[in-house]
């Protein structure tokens, strides 16, 4: 792969005339052989480092950043639960005839991010609420990537819970509770902090230098209920001292919202991965390590059951989380190209509620008649 890379950008380098051109000239223009030797290096080193620049980017997402590719695939996919088509059996019932409501529940999730749903469905008649029957599965379904189901809400004698005992318009709403996963990732450049200085002072684009055309990435995230917003230091790319590590300052910011017009019924967990080299300053109290329990380089996990029945009113979307970031190993951040291509990542786990509404008419014979 290395290889391929590395022929590819040299036929890529030969072949453009407008950059062989200022190659050329810049070394013909010099005055003796010591100046031309020192041209094509100096011409040299440039292309190298925009070489390596652009491996680091390419080998960043090909050689297993499993996370980025699944953001990638799923960012526009329509994931989560969905209750469509819902129509009463038929136009208007008569009294005391059953009422039955369809719908089709679609549902679609990650891979190997398994979700429960529960549907449940009631009636209005004035202030009184009538449970229905949800069939199949008595309205409980496991999906472990996509599934469609056709599902029934059945008010009859024979479950003692008819609506259609006198005429009128009743409201009939479907409920779907369901636990779902949503994933977002941020990508961000870093360079050493004395070749930036040197870059800047120079007035030199670092980005252009380096052939960087996203020089303002967002975050990403999957489709879902929720979203997942992420940001931090914005004059990338951030510097990173190779001696002093008290001299690095950056940060990391979350923020969760809602996505649909439903609501959360809990967090369970927020999981946010960091670069190799860096970890959360013990300031950060909303977090805490743990690396081992997510065995694949990253840490953080926020303590569980952010979200409760009982303390939902103190939880108000959209809510945010803030914290500094400390370097640990300046090589294993940086790397050996000469901007560091690195991403942060997030994941919540969280319960989700939905719910869609229709209405069914309720006629007396000499109503049906007329």
């Amino acid at each position: 792969m290395i290889f391929l890379v590395i022929a590819f950008y040299l036929l890529l380098f030969m072949s453009t005339s407008r950059i062989s051109a200022q190659y050329t000239q810049e070394f013909t223009g010099a005055e003796s052989g010591k100046d031309a030797a020192l041209t094509l290096k100096e011409n040299a080193i440039k292309f190298w480092d925009h070489l390596w620049a652009t491996y680091n980017e390419s080998y960043a997402i090909i050689s297993g950043d499993y996370y980025t590719g699944q953001v990638e695939d799923y960012e526009y996919e329509p994931l989560g639960v969905f209750l469509d088509d819902i129509e009463a059996s038929d136009s208007e019932f008569l009294e005391n005839e059953n009422v039955i409501v369809w719908a089709t529940l679609k549902a679609y999730t990650l891979e190997d991010n398994n979700i429960s749903i529960k549907v449940t469905c009631s009636a209005k008649d004035g202030t009184k609420t009538i449970k229905g029957v949800v069939t199949p599965k008595n309205g409980e379904f496991n999906v472990e990537s996509y599934d469609e189901d056709f599902i029934t809400c059945t008010f009859s004698d024979k479950y003692k819970n008819k609506i259609s005992e006198k005429p009128g318009y009743y409201s009939v709403i479907f409920n779907a509770t369901f636990n779902f996963t949503t994933q977002s990732y941020l990508k961000v450049y870093y360079i050493e902090k004395k070749r930036k200085r040197v870059l800047m002072t120079e007035g030199i684009d670092i980005f252009s230098e380096y052939g960087i055309t996203d020089t303002s990435p967002v975050a990403k995230f999957t489709n879902g209920p929720l979203k997942i917003g992420m940001g931090t230091t914005t004059s990338q790319p951030i510097g990173v001292p190779l001696s002093n590590k008290n001299e690095f300052s950056s940060y990391i910011g979350l923020t969760l919202d809602n996505n649909w017009e439903g609501n959360v019924k809990s967090i369970n967990k927020i999981y946010i991965g960091l670069p190799d080299g860096l970890s959360f300053r013990d300031t950060c109290e909303d977090f805490e390590d743990n690396r081992r329990a997510k065995n694949n380089g990253y840490s953080h996990m926020v303590k569980e059951k952010i979200i409760r029945e009982d303390n939902k009113k103190k939880y108000e979307l959209p809510k945010s989380y803030k914290c500094s970031l400390k370097l640990d190993n300046a090589r294993s951040l940086l790397g050996n190209t000469p901007i560091s291509i690195k991403y942060f990542k997030a994941e919540v786990d969280y319960v989700y509620h939905i719910e869609e509404k229709t209405s069914v008419t309720v006629k007396s014979e000499r109503q049906k008649t007329t």
